[in-house]
């Protein structure tokens, strides 16, 4: 089998590519596949750990409505509360588009590092509350630099 890199007709989708059949065999074929499939459970498993327990540092500093149910945690210290409504707030995506998906995330990444500048540059400035410590949502503000004392 040789390896066709024409674009495919439109409303076809483009054949899963056989490159590493090809040069290296089978084996490494599915050497590929398996490390695809297990980078893909190790991004999934990051995601569910981090998005949750933003969720919950944000509702642990009473910035949320329901700040009270999602700042809590179960017996083994997980903010289960606060994974499940991530869980839950996500599942409507399921049902977009993928192109707008690709969209929406490169314009929200995009005011996400705005949206930190701003903050940061707000840590720096004069008007900024002075720091404190968040230990248990896992939050440390960064501290203003030393005005010459």
């Amino acid at each position: 089998a040789r390896p066709s890199f024409q674009t495919p007709p439109p409303g076809r989708t483009a054949p899963s590519p056989t490159l590493p059949g090809i040069l290296g065999g089978p084996a490494l074929r599915f050497a590929t596949i398996i490390g695809g499939a297990l980078s893909s459970v190790a991004i999934l498993n990051a995601a569910i750990g981090c998005t949750g327990r933003e969720l919950f540092a944000i509702a642990n500093r009473g910035l949320l409505p329901f700040s009270g149910t999602l700042s809590t945690r179960n017996r083994d210290g997980t903010p289960a509360a606060a994974v499940i409504a991530q869980a839950l707030l996500s599942l409507p995506f399921l049902f977009l588009p993928f192109e707008f998906l690709i969209n929406a995330d490169g314009v929200l990444t995009s005011l996400t590092l705005v949206l930190e500048l701003a903050a940061y540059v707000h840590s720096r400035s004069d008007r900024a509350p002075p720091p404190q410590v968040h230990g248990d949502s896992g939050s440390y503000p960064v501290r203003p630099l030393s005005r010459g004392h």
